[in-house]
């Protein structure tokens, strides 16, 4: 059975917790600043590295259309992963 007195004690130490994770977290990445920081760097390599593939994978795909586009344009049968999208037939 909840009573007043337990919810209030449950909601302060509730605020009591997440006020001491914070705390925590701030005194943390203040004493370890440099660690925290090359974090943020591998993490935004890794965005970025992953946005250069992304865009590579694109561009790939675009010139796969157009190849596909070009064979379809001259009546020839569609591709397949057994046939290549060069214009040679």
């Amino acid at each position: 059975m909840n009573t007043p007195a337990e919810a209030a004690t449950a909601g302060i130490a509730s605020k009591v917790t997440t006020g001491g994770g914070t705390v925590a977290f701030i005194a943390g990445f203040s004493s370890h600043e440099f660690i925290a920081w090359a974090g943020l760097g591998v993490a935004v390599a890794g965005l970025l590295m992953n946005l250069a593939f992304k865009l590579e994978a694109r561009q790939r795909a675009k010139r796969e259309h157009a190849a596909r586009m070009r064979r379809l344009e001259r009546m020839l049968s569609s591709d397949t992963d057994m046939v290549s999208l060069g214009e040679d037939d």
